[in-house]
């Protein structure tokens, strides 16, 4: 089993990322197509992606 600090990093930066991705959308009208949009989307994908293979 993974180190539970490990886990508990990476749920906090998702979370992190979440509210800066709302932020995000919100400040580019809603725009979902938006570079920006699409590459901090990207990251969270990473990150939950990390977060279930050390689940």
């Amino acid at each position: 089993m993974h180190n539970a600090t490990e886990l508990t990093k990476l749920i906090e930066e998702i979370e992190k990322i979440k509210i800066k991705l709302d932020n995000l959308i919100l400040s580019k009208g809603g725009d979902l197509l938006d570079y920006d949009v699409i590459e901090l989307s990207q990251q969270l994908d990473n990150l939950i992606t990390q977060y279930y293979s050390l689940k």
